[in-house]
């Protein structure tokens, strides 16, 4: 798939709530429509360039370990929430499972669930919430790839 633009934006993390708390804020809403602008702009001039992306899309942060990412529990219904909210799509959407190659450990499955099925240990969670709350202390800014 092409992509005419890309945006890296800040938010809030799915479980470790202070990493990242309050994104985006006014000046990430100010700067999104910005970057909004600037795209609209692109795409009127029919540019069709392709963006210069750095990294791999999306690009684990170097926190993932084997067996990080949550399983489903006994309680899990098969709704298939969580596999289509995944924005990797590292989560089979008949068994459930997720792929520990693509998963990029981002929680968002666990914060979907309706019924809680998905969970982690309140030790990872804490420990990944201290490594988070280290790799995220600066505030960074979006980006835009045009």
């Amino acid at each position: 798939m092409n992509y005419l633009a890309a945006v890296a934006a800040l938010a809030e993390h799915a479980i470790a709530r202070k990493v990242a708390a309050g994104r985006p804020d006014s000046e990430d809403e100010k700067t999104l429509k910005e970057m909004a602008a600037q795209i609209r702009k692109k795409i009127a001039r029919e540019d069709v360039s392709l963006p210069d992306v750095p990294g791999k899309v999306p690009e684990k942060a170097g926190l993932t370990a084997p067996g990080m990412g949550p399983n489903a529990s006994d309680a899990c219904v098969k709704c298939g929430l969580c596999a289509a909210k995944c924005p990797v799509g590292a989560i089979d959407p008949i068994s459930m499972k997720p792929d520990s190659k693509k998963c990029i450990s981002c929680m968002r499955c666990i914060s979907v669930c309706p019924v809680g099925a998905k969970k982690l240990g309140k030790a990872v969670t804490s420990l990944g919430g201290v490594a988070l709350g280290v790799l995220c202390a600066n505030r960074k800014e979006c980006e835009l790839f045009l």
